[in-house]
């Protein structure tokens, strides 16, 4: 299905969320309300309750995200197999990721960091959904997502997702690894490929070349491409793939779909949040339009907004 796009610059939108409860939910209920202007994208609210939900993707595994949003400078998140009442802990529903063992509560996703309202931005594709909020409000978003990836395997039921943060003021989205067998902090899948075990925790690499060789945040500092790149006279830009530990080995999962970022220091970029780029004719990305973010911590990220196949699963797996 077709790309959605929300943001609290909108008309009608939901108003910026500040450190209050119940503000997150207001936001991610526009998956399924929508608002004047804008139409909802098709996932349902399995379960509510004053501030907690149960949300479930119109397409894809639909597997389950609970959110409790009692807290005010920030919202518990994980996902489950199935749910039986709203909100996420682990007696909410049945095959819970993260565990409590993982992280006590489920992962955190940042609001506000006073009484400040900050701006968000929201996506979606039908099968996974990314959330930015501006937490600290220094033009810095804190990232999370939920959904399924764009799996190296066929019928994948157990690709699901959910990156977030391991408290209040941290996130991990646009946060890489140089090694395929380490992991990333609040990062876990549903389950091993295989389709055996419980929820495991995830690593985060990037699908090319050229990146440090150490953990990085994309988009910032340790990204030394110069900008321009001088073959192309454009931007070179990469995405995650995701990887679960097999011993001392590992085993690459799938493509983090719709997120992308630059292997150039954010400060050469000649771009701010909001701004766009589109995909250089003659190469894989080709008619798609990205949309630059700035995020935690000092890095940059491009949101894929437009493709000519609709969704983030459209053209190469790349890997």
């Amino acid at each position: 299905m077709p790309i959605s796009c929300y943001y609290s610059t909108d008309a009608n939108a939901p108003p910026a969320i500040a450190n209050v409860n119940g503000n997150t939910v207001a936001v991610l209920d526009v998956l399924n309300t929508g608002y004047p202007g804008k139409a909802g994208a098709g996932w349902t609210i399995e379960q509510t309750a004053t501030n907690k939900r149960g949300y479930r993707a119109p397409n894809g595994n639909r597997l389950y995200i609970g959110v409790d949003d009692t807290g005010t400078t920030a919202f518990r998140f994980r996902g489950f197999q199935t749910m039986s009442s709203a909100g996420c802990a682990e007696t909410d529903g049945t095959g819970p990721f993260c565990t409590d063992t993982q992280i006590s509560g489920g992962l955190y996703g940042n609001k506000s960091s006073n009484t400040t309202p900050r701006a968000w931005k929201l996506y979606t594709d039908g099968k996974r959904v990314y959330l930015f909020v501006d937490y600290a409000g220094n033009g810095d978003y804190y990232p999370v997502y939920f959904g399924d990836l764009a799996s190296y395997f066929d019928n994948d039921n157990n690709c699901t997702v959910v990156i977030g943060g391991t408290g209040v003021g941290n996130a991990y989205l646009d946060y890489g690894c140089a090694a395929g067998n380490t992991t990333i902090p609040a990062s876990y899948i549903s389950r091993s490929y295989d389709g055996l075990g419980s929820s495991m925790q995830i690593g985060k690499v990037a699908c090319t070349d050229g990146l440090p060789a150490t953990t990085y945040w994309a988009g910032g500092s340790a990204m030394t491409a110069k900008y321009p790149d001088p073959a192309t006279g454009g931007m070179l830009q990469n995405c995650f793939k995701i990887t679960e530990t097999y011993g001392a080995k590992y085993v690459e999962r799938g493509r983090l779909p719709g997120l992308w970022f630059p292997l150039h220091d954010r400060a050469d970029i000649p771009a701010n949040t909001g701004d766009t780029i589109s995909g250089r004719a003659g190469t894989a990305l080709e008619g798609r339009i990205f949309e630059f973010i700035k995020v935690y911590s000092a890095g940059m990220v491009m949101m894929e907004i437009s493709n000519p196949g609709g969704d983030w699963d459209y053209g190469t797996n790349f890997r």
